[in-house]
């Protein structure tokens, strides 16, 4: 039995970026979604000032 109960992708995604940003001191944190065509950012984290938000989409040859 894990420790977490989440009710949805999004509540796990959040959880995961606002733990991860606690051990990292980084800007910016992001999970997105690839299908080696697109790429979607789903949920992301900017400290300081944005970077990226969520919602941004591109072509995957276009990502890096």
């Amino acid at each position: 039995m894990t420790p977490y109960s989440f009710t949805s992708f999004d509540h796990a995604a959040e959880n995961v970026l606002k733990m991860v940003s606690g051990l990292m001191e980084v800007n910016t944190l992001f999970i997105a979604k690839n299908d080696e065509q697109d790429v979607e950012i789903v949920k992301s984290f900017n400290r300081d000032r944005v970077i990226i938000e969520a919602g941004f989409e591109t072509e995957y040859e276009e990502s890096y």
